[in-house]
């Protein structure tokens, strides 16, 4: 079933071409090109093996050298915060783990302890780890930008997963606390070194209650962080570990899908485009799922875009992980019954809602998205009484059959009660007009 593309009033006042940020697709790296990329970054820690105590080079590569690998093609090149600069919690963390490692070693004297030494390193290295999966998600994808799979860290690195990624910012809502920082340093740490920090009761209990974030029970170890990062503030920039040079790209493969999910995003929290109404292109059923009419591709691609071909933008939408749609060359739109059990969805002649008693019905083309909260930071109105039945050809076919019999019902109650019994009459008939 095709439906016309058509203008609605909530487009009129969106009428200039404009450009979106750009989504970066990062490159799934190995931990030598992470943490040793550069000169000045292999110097910076080339050092941690004098601080840490250890005399046997070996065990010092258990230790350390294993959980700064691990650690490093765990989060990547993940920004500090959401859409700031690639690589920056992992240079943050490198340096608060070093340098507060430093000073400990300058200033402990004898009272110094490679054990504590231990703790002190892996407890600053690891503190911000949950910021690689809390408020975003991370999605693998090919070269091209299109969605491969979902990532998550208690499966491991990505590395075995693909080559590329992609962040995706999610609410508050899905936060998860600091108590699972521990999970993800046992699944990085060296079993030696986190039996080692266990035999001292006191400090691994301090050590737990720093990595979730409980400093008023980490005891020295809070104090000492609070003074590292005292410290970080006050260094000169070339005394500090150079910045993780990432090589980020934009494919064009997948940036009209891009932009098109931004300004969905920018259009539904602003309330600028209407959802579950007589005028709607979208919406919203009581899973949460949202649904969205062919037609407003059409309206996207004539007011922003260049590219004016609203199914290639479907297409490449569809390719972005946010529908239930596999890459591939073709698209199928989804042909689904948006049902009602009450009177939400008023078709424009009021067509299906003749002889419709028990529901209403409106058969449309378009995409179920099925996972409209990684492109959305506040999830439309849902409609409780609104659901999505994906259709077949046939289910089609027998959906109209199902309107044809009910408006010829409808017809015919309506001639026996307004139509003189003498006029109404039986037999066949010729179609006149």
């Amino acid at each position: 079933m095709s439906i016309k593309p058509q203008t609605r009033h909530f487009m009129r006042t969106l009428h200039t071409k404009k450009e979106f940020p750009q989504v970066p697709l990062y490159p799934v790296l190995k931990a030598k090109e992470l943490l040793i990329a550069d000169n000045r970054r292999r110097h910076f820690l080339s050092k941690i093996h004098g601080y840490t105590g250890l005399d046997q080079i070996a065990l010092y590569q258990v230790l350390y050298e294993t959980a700064l690998s691990c650690f490093a093609e765990l989060i990547q090149a993940m920004p500090y915060q959401f859409g700031s600069v690639p690589g920056g919690l992992l240079d943050y963390s490198l340096e608060h783990a070093v340098i507060g490692l430093k000073h400990y070693h300058e200033t402990a004297g004898k009272a110094f302890s490679p054990q504590y030494a231990y703790a002190l390193f892996t407890a600053f290295l690891f503190e911000k780890a949950d910021k690689a999966f809390n408020q975003q998600a991370t999605m693998i994808c090919d070269e091209e930008g299109a969605f491969v799979a979902d990532w998550q860290p208690f499966e491991g690195n990505m590395i075995e997963k693909g080559n590329y990624y992609k962040l995706r910012r999610l609410s508050d809502s899905y936060s998860l606390s600091k108590s699972v920082v521990p999970l993800m340093v046992r699944q990085c740490m060296p079993e030696p070194g986190f039996n080692w920090i266990a035999q001292d009761s006191q400090l691994f209990s301090m050590w737990l209650a720093y990595l979730m974030g409980e400093k008023d029970k980490a005891g020295s170890i809070a104090q000492k962080a609070e003074l590292t990062h005292n410290l970080i503030a006050e260094l000169a920039k070339k005394e500090r570990l150079a910045a993780l040079k990432v090589n980020v790209t934009y494919p064009v493969q997948t940036k009209l899908g891009e932009d098109f999910a931004q300004w969905l995003n920018q259009g539904l929290e602003a309330g600028r485009i209407p959802v579950n109404t007589e005028d709607a292109y979208i919406y919203v059923s009581e899973d949460n799922e949202l649904f969205l009419e062919e037609r407003i591709f059409a309206d996207f691609c004539s007011k922003y875009s260049a590219n004016t071909n609203w199914a290639m933008l479907a297409k490449q939408f569809s390719k972005l992980g946010f529908t239930n749609k596999s890459i591939s060359e073709t698209l199928t739109l989804d042909q689904v019954r948006v049902n009602s059990k009450e009177n939400v969805l008023k078709n424009q002649n009021n067509f299906f809602n003749v002889g419709a008693q028990q529901h209403l019905a409106r058969m449309l083309k378009g995409l179920i998205v099925k996972r409209p909260h990684l492109f959305l930071n506040k999830s439309p109105s849902v409609c409780a009484t609104l659901s999505f039945a994906t259709l077949s050809d046939k289910e089609i076919s027998e959906m109209w059959q199902e309107i044809l019999l009910s408006l010829s019902h409808s017809a015919s109650d309506w001639a026996k009660k307004h139509t003189s019994p003498n006029l109404f009459v039986s037999g066949p008939y010729t179609n006149s007009f």
